[in-house]
């Protein structure tokens, strides 16, 4: 059991669950929402993250269809708790890969800070979700 820090009473594994789901929702609302950016207004979108536009969109789009399907698949979790443990796997997954190619396209290849920011976002992500789903599905 864990205690919240307001009112120092122990937190039933349910409520653990439930905070759970909100961070997965607000992921997954995050992820389709740069999905439908990078998707429908593709040019706007990547002038605004300060990347040249090479005029060829399939690639910049094809990742807005990605970033939507991921978000569908957190959001399974974040609606249902029969999918919880197997959208928040699939998101400790994802953002593993996202904040390890998104931090060597930084320091690696010189990628605008935009990116910086968007590795670092997705790490706090990470780290918020991997900690509270040790919390709720390994903790006694």
């Amino acid at each position: 059991m864990i205690t919240t820090e307001f009112s120092g009473r122990e937190t039933p594994l349910m409520d653990r669950r439930r905070v759970l789901q909100l961070f997965i929702g607000l992921a997954a609302l995050h992820s389709i929402t740069l999905g439908i950016l990078n998707w429908l207004f593709t040019v706007n979108w990547i002038g605004i993250m300060g990347i040249p536009f090479s005029g060829f969109a399939f690639w910049p789009r094809q990742s807005g269809a990605f970033l939507i399907s991921l978000g569908m698949a957190y959001g399974l979790g974040a609606v249902s708790l029969r999918y919880i443990q197997a959208s928040t796997l699939v998101m400790i997954f994802s953002k593993s890969v996202a904040v390890l190619f998104l931090f060597s396209e930084f320091f690696l290849r010189s990628a605008p800070l935009a990116i910086l920011f968007a590795g670092l976002g997705d790490l706090g992500m990470l780290i918020v979700v991997t900690a509270l789903a040790w919390s709720v599905f390994l903790s006694k």
